[in-house]
């Protein structure tokens, strides 16, 4: 599972634009965060809430790229 974190995106068209050139062919999750929060290492877990925007859980199994929008 792949994780990226889009920063200071305009709006979701931009962001479907992102998943278009980078998802391969592969299933995916857009989510928004609820809070603003600071960045920090990708092995630090996050702790604002996310609202997913696009996809359905695909915990269950394959392949995921899941694309954080960060709140405004």
């Amino acid at each position: 599972m792949d994780a990226d974190a889009l920063i200071d995106v305009e709006d979701i068209a931009e962001v479907l634009r992102w998943v278009d050139e980078h998802a391969n062919g592969r299933l995916f999750e857009v989510f928004a965060e609820m809070e603003d929060e600071p960045e920090g290492s990708f092995g630090t877990p996050r702790k604002t809430g996310l609202v997913r925007l696009l996809g359905s859980n695909l915990n269950e199994g394959g392949t995921v790229e899941t694309v954080l929008l960060e709140a405004f």
